[in-house]
């Protein structure tokens, strides 16, 4: 397991009927990332590099004689002809960039959790203005959380480099997840890690889906400061067989600050 000193990771919810239902149910949700609120998470640089247009036809002829399942020289013959007109060239490159766009987009179930479990913004974003709740789990080499991965904050906020050039669609497929672990360093605040599945074969047009985990690993509940009692008494009530300690996110006297303090 990659950075085992992170033995524990948080996930923020508001109250909702959909959290009361994930608590239920052991349930954490995988979302398609068209549906993130960020327009620029998971993207990659969109330019496809050529020396020449010999190169592009050789690059391109690959991934045409495998997609449409023709021969190597059938598929140079076909980007030849392209070549010959820059206009179309230039809108051959832009939809195999779209293409490619939406593989990263329509093919991974992304499950957000953050290192921290004390941020001013991350209670009021994503825990319905502290009204919601923060939920602890932890992290081991042997459960689900081992395969969550820190998200990378570039400092000179450039879009990852990928290479599209790879022989294999594994090999490719390693290459998208730099995509899906990239975000703008004005997202850093988030000490952000995620978990990425692909999604199931079954499913046409993805827009995520939920996995189950062993109950075991919810280990805490922090509520907002703001949480209503009867609320915390329904979410007591659902998660009474588990294991878990209850705490409170409290304002710091006279600070800018949030302190975690049991209940």
């Amino acid at each position: 397991m990659d950075n085992p000193e992170i033995t524990k990771l948080y996930k923020y919810r508001g109250y909702s009927s959909r959290t009361l239902t994930a608590l239920s149910n052991n349930e954490l949700y995988f979302a398609s990332s068209n549906s993130f609120n960020d327009p620029f998470d998971c993207r990659a640089r969109k330019e496809f590099e050529f020396i020449d247009d010999n190169d592009f036809i050789e690059k391109w002829a690959f991934f045409e004689e495998r997609r449409n399942n023709i021969s190597i020289t059938e598929a140079k013959d076909y980007l030849t002809k392209i070549v010959s007109d820059p206009v179309k060239r230039d809108q051959y490159i832009k939809e195999q960039s779209e293409h490619f766009q939406k593989l990263v987009l329509q093919s991974f179930g992304i499950c957000s959790f953050s290192e921290t479990n004390n941020d001013i913004l991350m209670w009021s974003h994503y825990a319905d203005s502290h009204y919601g709740l923060c939920l602890e789990f932890n992290r081991t080499p042997i459960n689900m959380l081992q395969n969550a991965q820190p998200t990378d904050y570039p400092k000179d906020d450039d879009f990852p480099f990928i290479d599209y050039w790879l022989d294999t669609p594994e090999e490719l497929l390693a290459e998208v997840e730099k995509i899906v672990l990239t975000k703008s360093k004005h997202w850093s605040y988030e000490n952000e890690w995620r978990i990425i599945e692909r999604k199931p074969d079954n499913i046409k047009n993805y827009k995520g889906h939920v996995v189950a985990y062993p109950k075991e690993i919810l280990t805490g509940v922090i509520f907002g400061y703001r949480m209503k009692q009867k609320e915390r008494n329904t979410i007591k009530k659902i998660l009474s067989g588990h294991s878990v300690k209850y705490c409170e996110a409290r304002p710091i006297k006279n600070k800018f600050l949030i302190e975690i303090s049991p209940l």
